[in-house]
């Protein structure tokens, strides 16, 4: 049986984006203080970078991002959680779209760096949302990206841990078939131009005292953390560098991962 996954929800958490601690938003703040610090690390001595974050919901990553002098643009279709992302923006620089993943509002080659993390996962065509973000990329630019594996123990973290330890997690929040192989998102990146430079596996920190208040609770500390993992069993991030030529789109790749269970 398969579901379509539910992306509603992101237009009802309000302020929840920001201080909800029972929600599985609170396990994505907690994901993106490791990648915002990631993207720091890579982007150290850089001169300001133009960065757009594809899937930006209510600003996260892009408005502490914009605090550090780039040149930020976010796109949702969530028009609610704009909203909120341009209430939490202290700078006022940051420009946010409504739009489509799939049809990006933007030039070609506009941008230095594009994120799309905790997106393929809820789209339908997620070659489509990579091909545009390689559009948008400048030759030599980077890309970006995170989402899960579609494997059985990707099931029961990804979806069901979820749906056990915090009472607020929606139905149908992911859906199993919807994951993404690394193998296919390399496939998927290298037909969309992009040179994929980095797979790592990506999960919480298994020893630390805010895994015992999120399965005894139901709570998400302020101080729970994620890592890099070697495995990708689960989920996993990644960097791409979209190469000189324009890229040949090829159309191989089918979703027959959406019939799969």
């Amino acid at each position: 049986m398969s579901f379509e996954v539910n992306n509603q929800v992101y237009r009802e958490l309000g302020e929840k984006w920001y201080a909800a601690d029972d929600d599985p938003i609170a396990l994505l703040r907690a994901e993106n203080r490791f990648r915002l610090s990631w993207l720091k690390s890579e982007f150290k001595n850089s001169d300001p970078l133009s960065i757009l974050d594809v899937g930006c919901g209510a600003g996260l990553l892009a408005n502490p991002l914009a605090l550090d002098g780039h040149k930020i643009w976010g796109v949702d279709q969530a028009d609610e959680a704009l909203e909120v992302a341009r209430r939490h923006d202290v700078t006022g620089k940051v420009q946010y779209r409504s739009g489509q993943a799939e049809a990006l509002p933007f030039a070609d080659q506009l941008f230095d760096v594009v994120c799309c993390f905790d997106v393929l996962e809820h789209v339908t065509d997620p070659r489509a949302v990579v091909r545009e973000c390689s559009r948008v990329l400048k030759p030599g630019g980077r890309f970006y990206f995170f989402t899960f594996n579609r494997t059985a123990l990707s099931y029961i973290i990804g979806i069901k841990a979820l749906e056990w330890f915090l009472k607020n997690t929606p139905s149908h929040l992911h859906v199993h078939q919807m994951f993404i192989r690394p193998e296919e998102l390399e496939q998927i990146c290298v037909s969309s131009g992009l040179t994929v430079e980095l797979l790592s596996g990506f999960g919480p920190r298994i020893f630390q005292t805010g895994m015992l208040d999120l399965i005894f609770k139901g709570r998400v500390r302020s101080d729970f953390e994620f890592e890099l993992k070697r495995s990708k069993a689960v989920s996993y991030l990644g960097k791409a560098t979209r190469i000189e030529a324009k890229p040949k789109v090829r159309s191989e790749w089918k979703s027959e991962r959406r019939l799969e269970t």
